[in-house]
């Protein structure tokens, strides 16, 4: 409100309206909004993340904006010398109708078993004033906006699924979720207990595997072959390059196919580019779930229908998908993994997945602002791998919890993976790159285990360790 006056059209007694009016409360557009960079790179990398500040209203803003980071994590900023669970940083002034952009570099990474974090942002500006009889009051000091991203990471294991409809291979997967209302498409009156899923994808030397387990309150699919899409099902969308593009590039090898449990049997079908029409060559898995109208799907898809694929670890991909929607009255809608599929489909919306050899389980980087880092995992029955990807540091201390001491020393002759056997040993790691070493020896399985990291750093050098569980 700007002090200007403000006109009511109302329809009844002048004294019910002075009623409403005085029991009423008015809100106006907040000053500033907030959007924060989704984290792709997790956990592979500590990828920096952006949060952009826009000035909403007539008057430049000034004013500090805290990152509230989840359980486990920790960043810094361009204007900190050290990491926090909460860093800040101040912004403005903007513009009317401007944005400005702050840089948090994440320096710590604990994984949680559910694959669910919440990142806040909160940006603190001067409270506006407020006109009475012409003059002008300061109604608060200050006005803060926040915003909240849920989040997962975003990986594919290396596995095998059994098929069995089970899901006891799927143990190592990591989960990914479709059960928040910006992810609902039309569906009336939703709430997860209407439709929600839980999905798992893995890589293998001839598969791409997909696994989920969808909560419907109804089953209704009386559809075959190219009409799946009508009745309760699945479609799932790949940018197997991850070019982003903004429409689906076939010659680029963007791909698609449909799942789902036909009164035939179980489906697979492929709408649009080479490949058009059903693929018995999918091995599909379809169950009815614990509930009424639940579905358990299993899906091991041959990679030569995902045209262009890079079949090895650490390499990105986009991947997106939706569950459609029929309780017997007609498809109502859908609810999808994040934007760009449904009625039009576009890579440049999809989330980058990564394949890794075993799910990551902890990250932190050794820079000028955090010389001294510890995190926590709790590795499985394969043990834990702690990836060492230095630029720069000579000497490094990695202690466990255990008691054991390993002395990391910059080596061009040191190999790319190492299984240290002995008390407190000394670790050849190359200077620059990747050295995986295997904690073997030093580890054991449901054991919650600390690891904290120092160094000298010279000017410039840093590195980030990586723990994930113990598959090369």
């Amino acid at each position: 409100l700007n002090g200007e006056p403000v006109y009511l059209d109302y329809h009844g007694s002048p004294t019910a309206l002075a009623h409403l009016v005085r029991s009423g409360t008015v809100t106006g557009i907040a000053p500033v909004a907030l959007s924060i960079s989704r984290l792709h790179q997790l956990p592979t990398t500590l990828p920096q993340l952006q949060v952009s500040v826009t000035d909403q209203v007539n008057v430049a803003q000034s004013g500090q904006l805290k990152l509230t980071l989840p359980s486990g994590w920790m960043a810094s900023t361009g204007s900190t010398t050290t990491a926090t669970y909460a860093p800040t940083v101040n912004f403005g002034p903007i513009a009317p109708g401007a944005s400005t952009t702050d840089t948090f570099s994440l320096q710590r990474f604990e994984a949680q078993a559910s694959n669910r974090y919440t990142l806040e942002t909160a940006a603190t500006v001067p409270a506006p004033t407020t006109s009475q009889h012409g003059s002008s009051t300061t109604t608060a000091s200050t006005e803060t906006v926040t915003s909240t991203l849920p989040l997962s990471v975003y990986q594919s294991v290396y596995g095998h699924a059994g098929m069995t409809g089970s899901f006891a291979s799927w143990k190592q997967a990591t989960p990914i979720y479709l059960d928040q209302s910006n992810q609902n498409v039309g569906i009336p009156n939703w709430t997860p207990s209407v439709e929600s899923a839980v999905a798992y994808t893995m890589w293998g030397q001839h598969y791409f595997y997909f696994a989920a387990k969808v909560k419907d309150s109804v089953f209704y699919q009386p559809y075959t072959a190219s009409g799946i899409w009508q009745g309760d099902s699945i479609q799932l969308y790949w940018d197997p390059q991850n070019l982003k593009t903004q429409n689906f590039d076939y010659a680029a090898g963007d791909a698609d196919l449909g799942l789902a449990l036909t009164p035939a049997g179980p489906q697979a079908f492929r709408w649009s580019g080479p490949g058009y029409g059903l693929h018995s060559s999918v091995k599909l898995t379809i169950l009815h779930g614990q509930h009424a109208g639940d579905l358990w799907y299993e899906a091991a898809i041959p990679l030569r229908l995902l045209p262009q694929w890079t079949n090895q670890a650490g390499h990105r991909y986009g991947f997106n998908m939706l569950v459609n929607d029929n309780n017997g009255t007609g498809r109502l809608g859908w609810i999808w993994l994040a934007p760009g599929v449904g009625n039009a489909w576009s890579p440049i919306d999809f989330p980058t997945f990564t394949q890794v050899n075993s799910a990551g389980l902890a990250a932190a980087r050794l820079d000028s602002a955090a010389t001294k880092v510890n995190v926590s995992f709790t590795p499985d029955s394969q043990g834990a791998l702690l990836a060492v990807n230095n630029a720069g540091i000579n000497l490094m201390k990695v202690t466990l919890s255990s008691g054991t001491t390993l002395t990391l020393v910059s080596s061009s002759s040191a190999s790319s993976t190492v299984t240290p056997t002995g008390t407190d040993p000394t670790v050849p790691i190359a200077s620059s790159g990747t050295t995986t070493i295997n904690l073997a020896h030093y580890v054991s399985s449901g054991q919650a285990t600390t690891l904290t990291a120092t160094a000298s750093l010279p000017t410039g050098a840093s590195a980030v360790l990586a723990v994930n569980n113990g598959v090369q």
